[in-house]
């Protein structure tokens, strides 16, 4: 099959997040396995892509609309635009890591209106119900009639299909599929030395750097002497964080990276003694994945959408997000080696046996031969 992957944003500092790190382990597991695959994105300009076997057209985006009123749903990328219109019907499928912006939200609402018969969407949770005026304006004009047009419509199951459809309010052609992850080369990692607790994620206030802080001031009180270290692009809670670290005198043991390129972020995370993500609602996050695959000890909250996945297999350790449940988490895991020895060896084992980009990639391929089938 000739495939394209369509996704919003690809940047030097990886600001797209998840979507853009699927989209690329989706494209070449799948080129891995004998398909015509590109690659199709919005572009800072910088980035470079690490794709073995892909075709790779980026388009250079500009921003229309205000950054902090509209964030990554003000960029526009023409070109793109144009090509998706020009080589659409050179493609089988056409599959759109679609959210509410101006890059591949037209993008697949002109392939629907074109009658191509291979779309297939995928929403990451970020097509939910949204009372801002914004929202409903993109989903009146757009959203509704992409998903409906959509050969196939893919989400987390238990996590954002029951969203999609009350957005879509009407009767869609839906799969479920896991995010998935390239297992790691298995390596030897100690244990016994503590030195670094890590935050990764965008610096948006539904990511939670402040209740990382607030747990990290807690743990430096009551005399921890490891570092607190954030990795991530500003998304508005920069200023607070710097803010309170200076307010706070904690400038020698909490301290900001900035952000870094996608192909840098299992090498930072396997650096780290403890990964540690706060946030609300995150549908299915592919740093935790990362995390667990190289061996890093990771704690998430009860609203993470594989909270309950991977607590009953020991494979995170699950907060109720509290301050003070992070704090003693923290805490936990920084004093025991063997606990923390333990859950490396577990979440290793479940992306491993569970979460393999390999057999994902076999349940994704199979949903594209269903569409192309029944468009024949």
């Amino acid at each position: 099959m000739k495939v394209a992957q369509v996704v919003t944003y690809v940047s030097e500092d990886g600001a797209f997040g998840g979507p853009v790190s699927v989209a690329l382990s989706q494209a070449v597991e799948c080129a891995r396995k004998g398909h015509d695959v590109t690659l199709i994105g919005g572009w800072d300009g910088r980035a470079t892509v690490d794709a073995p076997g892909v075709e790779v057209k980026l388009f250079r985006t500009r921003q229309v609309l205000p950054r902090r009123l509209t964030s990554f749903a003000g960029l526009v990328a023409p070109g793109l635009q144009r090509y998706v219109r020009r080589h659409a019907n050179e493609f089988d499928v056409l599959h759109f890591q679609l959210s509410r912006d101006l890059i591949t939200l037209p993008a697949a609402a002109a392939a629907v209106r074109g009658g191509h018969p291979g779309v297939v969407t995928q929403a990451h949770g970020m097509i939910v119900p949204d009372a801002r005026l914004r929202a409903r304006l993109f989903d009146a004009v757009a959203v509704r009639r992409v998903l409906s047009g959509s050969g196939a419509v893919l989400a987390y199951s238990g996590v954002d299909d029951d969203q999609i459809s009350a957005v879509a309010r009407g009767d869609l052609r839906l799969f479920h599929l896991h995010n998935g992850v390239t297992p790691a080369p298995p390596r030897a990692r100690g244990f016994k030395e503590f030195r670094d607790v890590v935050f990764m994620a965008r610096l948006h206030p539904r990511k939670r750097v402040m209740d990382f802080v607030h747990a990290a001031r807690n743990l430096i009180a009551d005399g921890a002497t490891y570092r607190f270290s954030i990795v991530g692009p500003d998304e508005g809670d920069l200023p607070k964080l710097q803010q309170f670290v200076a307010a706070n005198g904690l400038g020698q043991t909490i301290r900001y990276e900035g952000p870094l390129a996608p192909g840098q972020v299992r090498a930072r995370l396997s650096e780290a003694d403890l990964y540690v993500l706060p946030s609300w609602n995150e549908p299915f996050p592919v740093t935790v994945l990362d995390a667990l695959a190289v061996g890093t000890p990771t704690i998430i909250t009860d609203s993470c959408g594989i909270a309950d996945l991977l607590e009953p297999a020991g494979a995170a350790r699950v907060t109720d997000g509290s301050v003070a449940s992070l704090t003693a988490a923290i805490r936990d895991l920084a004093s025991d080696p063997d606990l923390r020895a333990a859950a490396s060896r577990a979440g290793v084992s479940y992306v491993n046996d569970q979460l393999a980009i390999s057999s994902v990639v076999d349940e994704l391929i199979s949903v594209y031969e269903g569409v192309v089938t029944a468009s024949r």
